[in-house]
């Protein structure tokens, strides 16, 4: 079933409705993909988020410097890799 119309947006149009869990919370998700329930006219334009360029480091361990340095990121919560990115950061910005 096509539903798209001349005065319906398109996805490609990057048309969405404005959602808010209050206003939506009677409807189903079967109801919430289907466009017939979006609120058409209140829709908001969403531009795409633009993705960062990325590096990924690869850090060699002995196995008891790992050790070391995993039982340190463990105790203080946080993921090893976090925990490595924040550390390395500090001592650059020092």
């Amino acid at each position: 079933m096509n539903t798209t119309s001349a005065t319906t947006p398109t996805y490609l149009e990057t048309k969405v409705t404005t959602y808010s869990p209050e206003s939506s919370r009677h409807l189903t998700d079967e109801e919430l993909m289907d466009p017939d329930t979006w609120d058409w006219d209140n829709v908001v334009k969403v531009e795409p988020l633009k993705k960062r360029a990325r590096a990924v480091v690869s850090v060699a361990f002995s196995a008891e410097e790992f050790d070391s340095v995993g039982a340190k990121a463990e105790r203080l919560g946080k993921y090893l890799s976090t925990w490595i990115r924040e550390v390395a950061l500090r001592a650059a910005r020092r």
